[in-house]
Parts: structure tokens; C-alpha cells; sequence
């Protein structure tokens, strides 16, 4: 079994042997084919390749031998065409050959070329490796050869210079109509919408209004405030103008801007107006106579006293008292009433206006004191400095109402003299100067009228002044201190006979009852009954004050302010003047007296009235 084994297991790896031999062998076979095939392409290329290099030597020699011949000195034309020939046949030749041989040919066959070139060529003909030859015989034209590639474009020139204006062409024929266009805009009459419609306003601020408009033309547009037209140059409003809108401003509306706005449009196609009320709005404003007044205690008497209110709307006024009760007060409209005051009611009483634009008020102090004064005077001593109406008592310890003038020490307005009305001071019956009664506005000093207080009976004193009405802070004319002994004026005019129903107060011709002296005069240039405040004569010197004075046969005075006598127009100056053969009242002759004034018969001054006060 073993042997059988030994003897097959040889045959079996021979022949594994012999395929494996058999493989090497085909591919040995393989390779040394090709390497056959490629040394036969080899040899044939470079044998083509050779061929080609011996038949450029031989042209090349072939040339050469044509220089054989001497060349013409000079022929340098011919020279250089012959070269020019010679290299255009070189390069010929070489086109077929491929790039590469080409490489080789421009290394290796000049070489080759210049050695024999360089043995055979006579030195005649080759120079510093320049061959230069005599021209030949031209030979045949040969065939063109490829169109070489196109080459780039070159750079473009610079523009030339423009050209002449050609001749105007003539006007072509005229092109179709073209499509309708849109419908224009109709005419208008002006329409415009004011706003706001209405405002109210207060004033000092500002108000705005607009005014749009529409229409075509345009309309232009026009303010109107309360009936006065409003220009662009106007400080107190501004207009803009923007488009088809106007805007106005009032920049601070006043009192007179109330009532309407008109905004008006006007075109060629018409007019439209439109109108806003505007109401303005007043703050109130109150005040009172007197920043303070003292009443007497009394159990029988009212004390009233006015608030002064403006505005608009017309304002709402009522009284307050700031600190404690008030059991006796009430008001009535602006009115405040303290009915029986007593002491407790004393204290700072405030009206209140209000209205719709704002408030304000106003105060006046109320003394009520147990002790009765009788006097401005005595008031003034208590501390009292604002003028105003105050409350006094007369001897039978009643409250009447004076007007005082505290500036000056307080003076107590007695009586006044005007010429405006009736000749009272002149009446036959004499009861201006001797009657107890009480006539005209006893509280007013700008009243332009007669008038006889209860001070003028009531009131003792020592000092007399004389006022114009018609100046408010009653600067005095004339200023008599110590012209009474601390009496009324009444008893003191009188205290110097009954001089009624037409009894002379004088039966001497020139003389006076009774005179004091004049310590300062105040601005008493033009006014009348003060001519001769200056003046002296055999009367009266100048500066006093006489009381019931007669001068000739015609003229006399009650009180003759200043001198008198024959240079200083006789004694018909002062108060209750009169023209009289003799010095009596007589207001039935018309002519013969007057209130006051210069001379009885000249035009009397009837713009203001005097005021007389006591102190």
C-alpha cells in the first residue's frame, strides 16, 4: 500500500511541475515579442528619421556648392535674399518633422550641419557662422501653404474728430393719433368745513382753528375774528397756509376777540363761508372800598358793605368770615349786611367772586369797639391808615357813615360846592348853612354835586382844606390849620349872626366877619374861586381865608379865598359868591351868584366841584 502510494504521488507533482513551466514559458515568449516588435519600430523610426537628416544635408550642400562661385561686392541685397530663401526652404523642410524630432533636429543637426558646412563652404562664404551667398536662379512658386491661425485683434484707435452737422432731414409724415387720456377734473364751487365749531376760550390763553376747502381752481381763504380781518402781518394771530387748509391761531385771546370766526374761500367759480362762535372767558376780578372799617357796638343798626365784581360770565359772589361765627351776618347778592354788630364781630370778612374762567376775592377788616368815635381823627389815633367810609357817632351817640382821608391825619369830608346843579348854597332861606339836615352822596369826595353831611354839625376841629372832585388822591388847594377853636364848622359860621331871608352879613361896606390864615396852597393855578390866593390889597392881604366879606356896594363872599379889596377884584372870590347891591343870598336873581367861582356874572365851572374837610 505504501509503494502504491510513493509510486503515484510523483507523476502527479511532475505534471503540476510541467504547467506551471508552461505558463513561465508563454509569457517569456510574450515579452520577448514585444520587445522584437518594439526594436523594429524603433530601428524604422530612426531610420525615417535619418533619411530625413541626410536629405536636408543634402541640400544643404547642394547650397553651399552654389556658393562655390565669388560673390559681388556690394550684392548685399542679393545676399540677403538668398538667406532669406535658404531659411524659408529650411524651415519648409522641417514643418513635416513633429515637435520632438524638431527638438532633437535644432540640438543635434546644427552641430552636424555647421561642421560641414564649415569644411566644405569656402571661407568666403560662411562669416561669424553667417552664411552669405550670391542669389541664385529664383526657383518655381511653391504651393501655398496652410492658413495659419488668426491672430489676435489689436487694440482699438482713438476716436477720431466729429464729424460736420449733417443738413436738417425733412419733417417725416405725421404718426397716428394717440389713445385718449384720462378725463380732466370739472370746476368747483368752493366748499369748506371749519372746525372746531365753537370754542371757548379764557383769556391771555390761545385758540386754534382750521379752516379746509375744496374746489377747483383753488379757492384762496380769508379769517375773519369778531368783524376784523386778519392780515399775515398781524402779531396777535398766525395763519399757515398748508395746501388746501388754512390754520389760525389767536396767540392771546382778548375780551374783544368774543363772538365769531369766519373763514371765507373765494374763487373765480364762487365763494363758501363758514363761521365758529368763540366765547371768552373774563376771570372775575372783586375788590371792596376799603381794606378795613370800625364799627361802633350798636343794637339798632345794619353795617352794609359792597363787593365790586367783574368777569365774564358775570360771577357768583358771595361772603365768608375767615375765623369764627358770625351770628349777625348775612349778604344779599354782593352786598355784606352785620346786623346790630358787637364785638365778637369783629374779624376778616372775604367775598369770593367765581365764575366759569376762574375766582378771586377780597377782604376787609371789621373792628367792632365799645368806644364810639365821633371823628376820622379819632379813628386815625386808633391805628386806622386806609382811606375809605367808616362808621362815626354824632352827640347823641348814633352811628353815621363819613368818608375819611387817613393819608393826611384823618379828615372827614364835611361838604361840597358844585356849580352843576341848583344854586343850593345861595337859597334866601340860608338852611345850606344854618339847617340840620343831611343832602347829596355824604360818602363819595368824586360825587360832582352838593352835598351837607352830618359831620358838617357834628364833626369838631381845628383845621380846614379844600379838594377838587375830580382828583382822586385829594391833594389839598389850601390847607387853614387852626383856623377853629376845636368846634364844628356850622357853629362857627353861624356863630356870627343869622344871616337868613335876605338879612345882610355885613352893613359896612368893606370889611370881613371873621378870617384865618392859609399855611400852604397846593396847585391852585386855574382853578376857580382861587384867582387872587396871592393877591393883597385894602381888604384882605393874601393867603387867608374870611369868612363873610363885603367890598363897595355889589360884591361879597361867605368864604373869600385869599386877598381882596380894590386891586384884588373887590371881594366877589371864593365860595357863595354874589354880585348883590348888598351882601345877602339871592338865588332869585340868577346872574348875582354862585356856588364858587371868581366873579358871579362870568361862565360858571361846572367839571368838578370842592370838597371841604375838617380835622
Amino acid at each position: 500500500m505504501e509503494g502504491v502510494s510513493g509510486k503515484t504521488e510523483g507523476p502527479t507533482r511532475h505534471c503540476k511541475m510541467s504547467r506551471k513551466v508552461k505558463r513561465v514559458s508563454s509569457a517569456a515568449i510574450y515579452l520577448s515579442t514585444a520587445s522584437l516588435i518594439m526594436t523594429i519600430l524603433c530601428c524604422t523610426g530612426l531610420f525615417l528619421l535619418w533619411s530625413k537628416y541626410e536629405a536636408a544635408i543634402f541640400e544643404l550642400q547642394r547650397e553651399v556648392k552654389k556658393c562655390q562661385q565669388p560673390l559681388e561686392v556690394g550684392d548685399k541685397s542679393s545676399t540677403t535674399g538668398n538667406n532669406e530663401d535658404f531659411m524659408r526652404r529650411i524651415r519648409r523642410e522641417a514643418h513635416s518633422i513633429s515637435r520632438d524630432d524638431l527638438h532633437t533636429l535644432h540640438t543635434t543637426l546644427g552641430q552636424i550641419l555647421m561642421k560641414r558646412i564649415g569644411q566644405k563652404a569656402p571661407s568666403s562664404c560662411i562669416t561669424n557662422r553667417t552664411i552669405i551667398c550670391k542669389q541664385g536662379r529664383r526657383g518655381p512658386r511653391g504651393k501655398p501653404g496652410p492658413k495659419g491661425p488668426r491672430g489676435f485683434y489689436g487694440l482699438p484707435g482713438s476716436i477720431g474728430p466729429p464729424g460736420a452737422k449733417g443738413l436738417k432731414g425733412d419733417i417725416g409724415p405725421q404718426g397716428p393719433p394717440g389713445p385718449p387720456g384720462p378725463p380732466g377734473r370739472s370746476l368747483l364751487k368752493p366748499l369748506i368745513v371749519l372746525a372746531p365749531e365753537n370754542k371757548t376760550v379764557i383769556t391771555g390763553l390761545s385758540a386754534k382753528f382750521v379752516c379746509k376747502s375744496k374746489g377747483l381752481p383753488q379757492p384762496s381763504m380769508t379769517w375773519t375774528v369778531s368783524g376784523r380781518k386778519v392780515s399775515h402781518g398781524n402779531s396777535s394771530f398766525k395763519i399757515i397756509e398748508v395746501e388746501n387748509s388754512s390754520y389760525l391761531e389767536i396767540k392771546s385771546v382778548r375780551q374783544q376777540d368774543n363772538g365769531t370766526v369766519q373763514c371765507k374761500a373765494v374763487s373765480i367759480m364762487g365763494e363758501d363761508t363758514k363761521e365758529s362762535v368763540l366765547t371768552v372767558h373774563v376771570p372775575p376780578t372783586a375788590s371792596v372800598s376799603t381794606s378795613s372799617v370800625i364799627l361802633p357796638a350798636s343794637s339798632s343798626w345794619v353795617f352794609k358793605q359792597a363787593c365790586k365784581a367783574s368777569g365774564f360770565p358775570s360771577p357768583r359772589v358771595t361772603w365768608k368770615k375767615i375765623e369764627g361765627p358770625s351770628y349777625r351776618t348775612f349778604s344779599v347778592g354782593n352786598l355784606l349786611n352785620i346786623r346790630n354788630p358787637e364785638k365778637k364781630d369783629s374779624g376778616i370778612y372775604t367775598c369770593f367772586a367765581t365764575n366759569a374762567a376762574g375766582k378771586a376775592n377780597a377782604s376787609i377788616i371789621v373792628v367792632v369797639r365799645e368806644h364810639k368815635p365821633k371823628s376820622c381823627k379819632e379813628l386815625y389815633q386808633e391805628g386806622l391808615r386806609s382811606n375809605g367810609v367808616y362808621a362815626i357817632y354824632d352827640t347823641k351817640l348814633t352811628p353815621y357813615n363819613v368818608y375819611c382821608h387817613m393819608s393826611d391825619g384823618g379828615w372827614t369830608l364835611i361838604a361840597r360846592f358844585s356849580n352843576a346843579d341848583s344854586k343850593g348854597w345861595g337859597k334866601n332861606s340860608g338852611e345850606y348853612w344854618y339847617d340840620t339836615l343831611e343832602l347829596g352822596s355824604t360818602t363819595s369826595p368824586t360825587a360832582n354835586s352838593d352835598m351837607i353831611s352830618k359831620a358838617f354839625y357834628n364833626v369838631k376841629g381845628r383845621d380846614i382844606k379844600l379838594t377838587r372832585s375830580d382828583q382822586s388822591s385829594h391833594p389839598y388847594l389850601l390847607n387853614a390849620r387852626n383856623c377853629f377853636s376845636q368846634e364844628t364848622f356850622r357853629s362857627k359860621i353861624t356863630s356870627f349872626g343869622d344871616f337868613r331871608n335876605n338879612q345882610p352879613w355885613l352893613s359896612s361896606n368893606n370889611g370881613c366877619r371873621y378870617s384865618c390864615r392859609v399855611q400852604s396852597w397846593g396847585s391852585v393855578s386855574g382853578v376857580a374861586g382861587f384867582a387872587q390866593s396871592s393877591c393883597s390889597s385894602d381888604l384882605k392881604s393874601a393867603n387867608h381865608l374870611s369868612f363873610w366879606c363885603h367890598y363897595g356896594s355889589g360884591d361879597g363872599a361867605v368864604l373869600m379865598i385869599g386877598g381882596g379889596g380894590g386891586s384884588c377884584g373887590r371881594a366877589d372870590h371864593g365860595i357863595a359868591i354874589t354880585e348883590a347891591d348888598s351882601p345877602k343870598f339871592h338865588e332869585a336873581n340868577g346872574d348875582n351868584f354862585l356856588d364858587f367861582g371868581d366873579e358871579p356874572r362870568r361862565t360858571p365851572v361846572t367839571s368838578y366841584a370842592l370838597n371841604l374837610w375838617i380835622h
